[in-house]
């Protein structure tokens, strides 16, 4: 079993144009519910495990200021290229920082991310980090994310359940029950939305996945 969690995996990845995983269009489930959050005009949005992802350009056309984490240069490169955005690089350590007034995608490994360089946030958008990693890192990656941002801190989720025996992660099924135990110990989140994919993407249906239901999760407000 390839493990996601594996730096070269994902980097390979993006070298080969292998992005099935990379949406055209923002996620309808984030148009319609991010707003339960009640978060205020410029919050700050961070995307762990963001690639290149086009929410980041709703939550911007929000009005939200937003930072994202991510492994692969050409998946940052890409990002401020597909949308034409100015941008300028500097060097931290070990990450490099693509940075414009409204966005920071800070390109590097997740694990290695430190609360000073995140800087301060009041909302954590995960649509393809849980979901990305197996178990074993799963429960690594909550426990770094609290010591990312604080209990306080919004937090909203999207996960996808179906039949482990059909299809072999990434994206992984990601239950209520492992939802509920990873994040019990930080905040209080709840279940808002269940519903059946009516489209399951080709690239998915390529690896044996006929069934599958989404979730999502957000902090009690």
């Amino acid at each position: 079993m390839i493990q996601s969690s594996d730096h070269r995996y994902w980097l390979d990845k993006w070298e080969r144009s292998d992005i099935g995983f990379h949406q055209p269009k923002p996620h309808p489930l984030l148009k319609q519910f991010f707003h339960v959050l009640q978060l205020a005009k410029n919050a700050r949005v961070f995307v762990p495990l963001c690639g290149a992802s086009i929410d980041m350009i709703w939550l911007l056309e929000q009005g939200y200021q937003v930072v994202g984490i991510e492994l692969s240069e050409l998946a940052c490169e890409s990002f401020f290229a597909t949308h034409k955005l100015p941008f300028t690089t500097s060097k931290t350590g070990d990450f490099t920082l693509y940075q414009n007034p409204s966005i920071t995608l800070i390109c590097g490994d997740y694990f290695k991310l430190t609360r000073d360089l995140l800087g301060p946030v009041d909302a954590v958008y995960d649509r393809a980090a849980l979901i990305a990693l197996t178990k074993e890192q799963r429960a690594k990656y909550v426990q770094h994310l609290f010591k990312l941002v604080d209990s306080q801190t919004k937090t909203f989720i999207i996960t996808i359940i179906y039949d482990e025996q059909t299809m072999q992660g990434p994206p992984f099924p990601v239950f209520s029950s492992e939802v509920q135990s990873l994040y019990s110990k930080h905040q209080s989140i709840k279940l808002i939305h269940e519903q059946t994919i009516k489209s399951i993407s080709q690239h998915l249906q390529a690896k044996g996945l006929k069934e599958a239901s989404e979730q999502v999760y957000c902090t009690i407000v």
